[in-house]
């Protein structure tokens, strides 16, 4: 599994699902979200996206990276979960990490 580094983003995001750059984004609980189909029913507006199975700090020197949010992630979970976008926190920035 390739592992990624997610760092968080200002608001004021666009969400693109056919761009890998622009589809990730950090959920109000702290869970970042590959997004794969944006869904408007009756003027609601729901995401539809991956969790990843494995997510945990980047570094914890001088403080853990989760204070700013900025986390490793592995394991894209093949299972879709449903969100209402009220529920993302921000976009974030995917960079590839090598496995070593």
């Amino acid at each position: 599994n390739e592992n990624k580094t997610i760092l968080n983003h200002h608001h004021g995001y666009k969400i693109n699902i056919t761009s890998d750059k622009d589809s990730f984004i950090l959920l109000k609980n702290k869970r970042v979200m590959k997004v794969v189909e944006l869904i408007e029913t009756n003027n609601i507006l729901t995401i539809k996206g991956r969790i990843f199975g494995r997510q945990y700090e980047a570094y914890t020197e001088p403080v853990s990276s989760k204070v700013i949010n900025v986390y490793k992630v592995q394991e894209l979970n093949n299972f879709l979960f449903e969100e209402p976008v009220g529920n993302i926190e921000c976009k974030c920035f995917v960079i590839p990490m090598d496995n070593h």
